[in-house]
């Protein structure tokens, strides 16, 4: 969408991120399990409808495709989950991948862009968009309707600077 609007790029990068909806042994109630996973992001996992979705965690740089998990990067982040918890894997029920956009250090971008007049940023959310979602619009809303900004807001958004990247 930029370069359709003469917007130069500020190296916004497709990564690949895959997942397993797997089947743990009988007896475990999942209904009450937080989110849980390894501290550098090896592999996480959360309950979903009666399963358990585990991810390897996986940031594979690639290009704009339609995502599918790979066996082997399944295969890896089971290893390091069944290598960190005493509850095995039963069985692999689904797997999926979809690709996460990110800026080169990983920090969402947000706001006008420098050079060309009305563009408006807001991409590199790597996969965390509906966490960021609420805070951000609220944000992006007010420095469209130029309203006043707080100064946590203020520093927000020059964190959040497309010209940061350039």
């Amino acid at each position: 969408i930029p370069l359709l609007a003469g917007v130069k790029s500020v190296g916004l990068q497709p990564c690949r991120r895959s997942a397993a909806l797997i089947t743990l042994p009988a007896g475990y109630d999942l209904n009450h399990w937080p989110l849980f996973g390894s501290v550098a992001v090896a592999w996480y996992a959360k309950p979903m409808g009666g399963k358990l979705m585990l991810s390897p965690g996986d940031e594979e740089p690639v290009e704009p495709h339609d995502a599918f998990a790979e066996d082997m990067t399944i295969l890896e982040g089971i290893d390091r989950y069944e290598r960190a918890v005493t509850v095995p894997v039963e069985r692999v029920e689904h797997t999926w991948a979809g690709l996460r956009t990110l800026a080169k250090d990983k920090v969402p971008v947000m706001g006008l862009d420098s050079e060309v007049e009305g563009f408006f940023w807001l991409a590199g959310q790597g996969g965390c968009g509906f966490q960021t979602a609420p805070a951000l619009s609220g944000l992006v809303s007010k420095l469209v309707l130029e309203q006043q900004l707080s100064a946590e807001e203020q520093t927000l958004v020059t964190a959040l600077s497309p010209g940061r990247l350039i």
